[in-house]
């Protein structure tokens, strides 16, 4: 596996406020990434499929709009990964996102 991955978070009235890109290759596990081995963990899990590697939380976010997108890009085995999802704040992502998009 071998994968670009962003992560872009936007402002109120969603004005970009910042992207961040790093890489995962599971496999040896590496990459430009916070925790490899815990988002191929996550990944590989649940079958490459990314909206099932994320998780349920309890956690009560605000209710405010500043979406975070995040996206992935590359190979997942012999599979073409084109893949994107938009949270709707940065608590919802935090709390509920996978490993896989902490780069």
């Amino acid at each position: 596996m071998s994968l670009t991955i962003s992560v872009a978070h936007s402002n109120h009235d969603g004005s970009p406020a910042g992207i961040v890109v790093g890489t995962l290759t599971c496999s040896p596990d590496g990459g430009i990434h916070r925790d490899p081995e815990g988002a191929c963990a996550e990944l590989v899990g649940a079958g490459g499929d990314f909206a099932a590697a994320d998780h349920e939380s309890d956690v009560a976010c605000p209710m405010h709009f500043a979406p975070v997108t995040v996206r992935a890009t590359g190979w997942y085995g012999s599979e073409l990964v084109r893949y994107s999802h938009t949270y709707g704040n940065s608590c919802v992502f935090g709390s509920t996102g996978s490993a896989v998009w902490r780069v």
